[in-house]
This record gives structure tokens, C-alpha cells and sequence, in this order.
């Protein structure tokens, strides 16, 4: 009897789970290429950030250094 029980236990977990994976699933056929493109996109966003980021340092430096010649 016990081993029935866990059976039972063990057959009520696997269908909930089988159960959750069908409803969250997304069928949109699209879905997968939209992904992939989004996380392209922010690649190429994050690569541009870094130049900008780059860029904006070395006017910081240029101008710092600017300062420091007019000061001394």
C-alpha cells in the first residue's frame, strides 16, 4: 500500500507539472525570432553605451587637463 501511495504522489506531481508547462508555454510561432532580435538590439545598444561612455571619459580627461594648464 505505501508504495501505491507514493506512486500516486509521484504520477500528481509530474501532471501538474506536464499541466503547468502546456498553459505557460507560448505558441506564438514568431516568438523565438522576436527573442533573438531583442537580445541583438541590446547587444548593440550596450556596445553603443560603452563607446558613449568611452567618448565622455576622455572629453573628462581633455577638459580636466585643460583646467590644469590654465591653473598652473
Amino acid at each position: 500500500l505505501e508504495g501505491w501511495i507514493f506512486l500516486f504522489i509521484n504520477l500528481a506531481v509530474v501532471l501538474v507539472g506536464v499541466s503547468a508547462a502546456f498553459f505557460c508555454h507560448d505558441g506564438h510561432p514568431d516568438f523565438q525570432k522576436a527573442d533573438i532580435e531583442r537580445k541583438r538590439a541590446e547587444k548593440a545598444v550596450a556596445v553603443i553605451r560603452s563607446h558613449i561612455a568611452e567618448a565622455e571619459a576622455a572629453e573628462q580627461r581633455r577638459h580636466a587637463n585643460q583646467l590644469r594648464r590654465l591653473a598652473g
